[in-house]
């Protein structure tokens, strides 16, 4: 655990870098159709059935509407993850290949560091386009309280991935809450919420939409979620800041990094260097129509 909490630590540094400019910005100059008339945009799939990659599928065709150009969905054979990220940042900045990415690539650079070719600070931001909120949860017949889990000794909590979000957000909660707890993991993300039903595990950090998913299936439910607002998914499920004392310090530093700037990082990106001038806000404004189709389905 002190592991992941040094880990926390670090992804709030690069955070900052990440939201605040560390990127190199592209700025709103020149018209998308001015640019892409009779060129080949290609939108690439970083993710490999996730929700960035959702995204770009539903997307890709008004991109092309928009731009004027023949807009493609792009998924490289073998590419995945670190690979297709690494792929990304090898590219050109021609303003010709784009891709959308989210939290799971900062984590893979800062918690398993030397195994990331590419550096997410000097990748081309083009406009971020959502947020996604974490949640944590407890078996259906469970805990009722914060009060009630802070009372646990040995919590085993659980994460697929000893580098993803959901590691970093379950190592958070330990750290803003002083639980008695470690995270598990090697445990496939599917086997989590049924681990937590039979009581194997005592809870979990998912997103907002698996959280929906399990909750639905009957699996799990929610104690709370990490952020300063509740979500229209969960409206009866409060905030973690309705639950616990006013924070300061350090863990207010961390939790002010998770409220404003990590969840926020889903970001439309392309390879680094001087990306052209154009504006493709577009890719925001769609996607946030995809946003409020896909949030209004969960619910």
């Amino acid at each position: 655990m002190r592991r992941g909490l040094i880990a926390v630590i670090g992804v709030v540094t690069l955070s900052s870098l990440f939201m605040a400019g560390g990127f190199v910005l592209a700025a709103d100059v020149e018209k998308p159709a001015d640019f892409y008339k009779g060129k080949t945009l290609n939108m690439v799939l970083l993710g490999g059935g996730t929700n960035p990659d959702i995204l770009i599928r539903a997307i890709a065709p008004s991109m092309g509407k928009y731009t004027g150009a023949n807009s493609r969905v792009m998924e490289p054979p073998g590419m995945g993850g670190i690979a297709t990220y690494s792929y990304l940042f090898r590219e050109k900045p021609t303003g010709l290949i784009i891709g959308a990415g989210s939290l799971g690539a900062m984590m893979n650079q800062i918690m398993e560091p030397g195994r990331t070719p590419y550096d997410m600070r000097k990748m081309s931001l083009i406009c971020g386009y959502g947020w996604e909120k974490h949640v944590f949860l407890v078996s259906p017949d469970g805990l009722a309280s914060i009060a009630e889990l802070k009372k646990l000794k040995n919590i085993k909590l659980v994460a697929a991935y000893p580098s993803g979000n959901l590691f970093l957000s379950t190592a958070s909660a330990i750290h803003l809450l002083d639980l008695d707890a470690k995270v598990i993991t090697g445990v496939k993300f599917t086997d989590t919420p049924l681990g937590i039903k039979r009581g194997e595990f005592t809870g979990a950090c998912l997103t907002i939409g698996n959280a929906a998913y399990y909750t639905r299936q009957g699996l799990v439910k929610p104690l709370f979620i990490i952020s300063s607002r509740r979500d229209p998914a969960f409206p009866d499920t409060p905030a973690i800041t309705e639950l616990i004392p006013p924070l300061a310090g350090e863990k207010k530093e961390l939790f002010d990094r998770w409220d404003k700037e990590i969840i926020l990082s889903w970001l439309f990106m392309g390879p680094p260097g001087r990306f052209p001038k154009i504006d493709l806000h577009f890719c925001a404004r769609q996607a946030g129509k995809f946003s409020t189709i896909q949030r209004a389905a969960r619910r």
